[in-house]
């Protein structure tokens, strides 16, 4: 290379230094890009935290939004869930919100449990114009067992009992076994709702289905009495469709305020302590049990056990630190008889209403459920480490749990998609009454083949014109043909329409009740439905129905109640709804004992019941054609629709539980079967399993349809063509 050129080679080299440098200078760079500011903070967790138990049936799940930003923000959050293997089960929910600048907003979603995926659940926040804003996940613990929430701020009392083995005798899945071991004995899980930072309020749900995986809740008086009025009344609805209070009262005011009163009939008053408290025993819980240590028992009121004692079982139970790894926990022991000297010192009964002595103080039921005024507060010491009062609370747990076999369907709870629910879709499917129509159509389909074969052929021969078939077949196979569709068009009917069929749960003498509806809906074409809840306490979900019936189904959640939204309905095909939600009648059905052990029966709904069943404990189930309102029956003066010896039972797990039996019901009541009651009730039957204990041992049960069904003539803009509400009542109570 020569000289001249090495030189201008090197000017090159020195100017495109010179220029580099001046383009990376931090005097003359350009600014870094960087993202920007969120405008919202989103916070997303299970109603009563990560560690409840939610079931398979409905909970809440609630999201936290924080506005950063100067200006209001508003839009739709949105919750989906779907299954983590990927699979085809999904669920949607969402709801508005509206957040001022540099405040806070609270939002409950609720989401349907699956027996049989874990889902993955996510939360996310989009502005009016669609744009994510924020996005959370959510983990749940679908896990079934009995959960007690407790509505404290802190909550003592889940520090030391949670994960405490409990023995229930019920199975829900009609097991022998229920959940960890093969003793039935499950872990007892806590549930603790958040408080709202600025009024100091629970944070609780709206609905009672929000409730659904709750065994019994614990609150004490002077929160209960502060709950907003849609909490309360969710709260209150839950209890009286077979839920368990646990009432500690805190002031003297609230036993004669209005909820108190209103949940045991009547002003409390305090009264002297149940003297049978003093001889139940306590329970300690083993010092293998994860996070415990042994108790003080102090000095024993009873002889202590020999030295020789047996073994205490083993089960297992979640690691409270991992949640998943299993390890072994000692079922508790019997601890002395009765509480503590300074726990003895602090008991307290009450008196008035409904209420009567019970082990846990006082007692009323209230509907299908229970109240219980304790005797004592097992959230501050003494009695926070007394294991009498321990005892007291698995007691109420335990019992609480068990009496869910009483309700056909506790409320809120039942898996998505059940396969029970087969005779339930049957019953709402406009094409089961479609099968004379197939008998006409295979008639038409016989007739053709023989004119267009035989016939048609043998006098094309006799008159020598054997091309004249050729003229004729087409005319008979248009004709056979429209004839078909004629027939296929009359039986499946010209239009859309809607059918329900509603079961009623409540107790006597009360005037509402928790109703399960499934509404079909039929259309003659591919038809995107809106389908609103019945009040705004319902909640809403598809049960069955072909699989696009449920790809794009979001449940919108607003301040006039829920409505699932993008509902598809297939041509000639039937989508089943099922609606959790309660209904009020003008009066109640009245329970009350009689002399000979029977009992009497009293109609006061302002509406007719026919096909009534009456069972009287000890007695017979008695049929009566039908109870006009104000009417009054007796047990005993019914025809005989199931004996005493041929009412079955079965065992659920080691509860004795006692079938339904419609069909055979049926066939007892006339020398000619009863279909219309066996089809009445046998859907329902099927679809609330084999775990109902339908004509329990202790309380009678009255059963019937009501005339009338629920009086609309339209659902959704399809014409509602038939409408059943069948009605069960459990128990004694009501006026003479």
């Amino acid at each position: 290379m020569s000289v001249r050129g090495g030189a201008l080679l090197l000017g090159v080299a020195v100017a495109f230094a010179l220029a580099t440098s001046l383009v990376t200078s931090p005097a003359t760079a350009e600014p870094q890009s960087t993202a920007p500011a969120p405008v919202l903070g989103l916070a997303a967790s299970p109603m009563f935290g990560a560690d409840a138990t939610s079931g398979t049936g409905w909970s809440d799940v609630v999201a936290r939004i924080d506005n950063l930003s100067a200006a209001t923000q508003k839009g739709t959050l949105e919750l989906n869930s779907a299954a983590a293997y990927g699979g085809g089960e999904k669920f949607g929910a969402r709801a508005p919100f509206n957040v001022p600048a540099g405040k806070s907003a609270v939002v409950r979603l609720p989401i349907h449990g699956s027996t049989y995926y874990g889902p993955a659940i996510s939360v996310t926040a989009f502005d009016d114009k669609g744009k994510t804003l924020a996005t959370a996940s959510v983990s749940i613990n679908g896990t079934p067992a009995p959960l007690l929430v407790d509505i404290d701020q802190p909550s003592r009392l889940s520090v030391v009992m949670r994960a405490w083995p409990t023995t229930p005798a019920w199975s829900p899945g009609g097991t022998p076994t229920y959940a960890y071991g093969s003793t039935g004995t499950t872990p007892l899980s806590f549930g603790v709702p958040t408080f709202d930072k600025t009024t100091g309020d629970p944070i609780l749900p709206e609905h009672a289905a929000g409730y659904a995986a709750a065994t019994a809740v614990l609150v004490h008086t002077d929160v209960l009495a502060r709950l907003e009025p849609a909490a309360l009344d969710a709260l209150v609805n839950w209890v009286l469709a077979g839920g368990t209070l646990g009432v500690v009262p805190s002031r003297p005011e609230d036993l004669r305020g209005p909820v108190v009163t209103a949940l045991v009939g009547g002003p409390v008053s305090v009264a002297a302590a149940p003297a049978n408290l003093l001889r139940l025993p306590g329970i300690t819980r083993p010092s293998s049990s994860p996070g415990m240590t042994p108790f003080d028992l102090g000095e024993p009121e009873q002889e202590p056990p020999p030295k020789a004692a047996p073994p205490i079982p083993m089960i297992f139970a979640p690691d409270a630190q991992s949640g998943t790894t299993f390890v072994p926990v000692r079922v508790p022991s019997a601890g002395r008889l009765g509480p503590a000297g300074n726990v003895k010192d602090k008991l307290t009964g009450y008196s008035g209403g409904n209420l009567h002595p019970s082990d846990l103080g006082a007692s009323a039921a209230y509907g299908l459920g229970e109240v219980h005024l304790l005797a004592f507060d097992p959230t501050v010491t003494p009695m926070l480490d007394d294991p009498w009062v321990h005892a007291r609370i698995l007691e109420m747990v335990t019992r609480a749990w068990d009496r869910r076999a009483l309700v056909a369907f506790p409320h809120g709870t039942g898996d998505r998609n059940d396969y029970r629910l087969e005779d339930v879709r049957r019953a709402l499917d406009p094409n089961e009454n479609f099968r004379p129509g197939l008998g006409i159509s295979a008639v038409l389909l016989i007739l053709y083949s023989i004119l267009a074969g035989p016939v048609t052929f043998l006098r094309a021969a006799k008159k020598g014109r054997p091309l004249r078939p050729l003229l004729w077949l087409p005319i008979l196979s248009a004709t056979a043909f429209g004839a078909i569709v004629l027939v296929g068009l009359a039986g499946k009917g010209w239009r859309g329409r809607a059918r329900h069929v509603s079961l009623v749960e409540t107790g006597a003498g009360v005037t509402r009740g928790s109703v399960r509806r499934y509404r079909g809906f039929f259309a003659s074409e591919t038809k995107s439905l809106s389908v609103l809840a019945t009040d705004r306490g319902c909640v809403l979900d598809v049960a069955t129905g072909d699989s696009r019936s449920h790809e794009n189904a979001v449940l919108r959640i607003d301040r006039n109640g829920a409505a699932l939204e993008n509902l598809t309905s297939l041509p000639w095909q039937t989508v089943v709804v099922r609606e959790d939600g309660f209904t009020d009648w003008k009066g109640a059905v009245s329970v009350t004992r009689t002399d000979d052990g029977g009992v009497d029966v009293v109609n006061r709904t302002g509406r007719k019941l026919v096909d009534v069943l009456v069972w009287a404990p000890g007695s017979e189930i008695s049929w009566f054609a039908s109870i006009e309102d104000g009417g009054r029956v007796r047990s005993g003066a019914g025809k005989r629709a199931l004996s005493s010896s041929a009412r079955r039972h079965t065992t659920s797990g080691s509860r004795t539980v006692h079938p339904l039996q419609a069909h055979d019901i049926g066939y007892a009541i006339t020398s000619k079967y009863n279909e219309r009651l066996a089809q009445a009730w046998t859907p329902f039957e099927n679809a609330a399993g084999e775990a109902v204990d339908w004509w329990p041992d202790d309380v009678p049960v009255v059963m019937g349809e009501m005339v009338g069904g629920e009086k609309a003539s339209q659902d959704s803009g399809l014409g509602l063509e038939s409408d059943r509400v069948l009605v069960r009542v459990v128990g004694y109570g009501g006026t003479p």
